[in-house]
């Protein structure tokens, strides 16, 4: 438990960027694995 106002904040703060950038991560993962299985197939227009 933060000790004054300024750690809860960024105890707050913290919490939402690690979800902003968990989602972030996730997406670009996806995204990645999209692209290398369109490029092992050879599907240009998705490349």
């Amino acid at each position: 438990m933060p000790n004054n106002i300024s750690s809860s904040k960024r105890l707050r703060q913290g919490v939402k960027r690690n979800l902003r950038n968990r989602m972030k991560k996730s997406e670009i993962r996806t995204l990645t694995k999209k692209v290398i299985e369109a490029v092992e197939a050879g599907d240009q227009s998705k490349a």
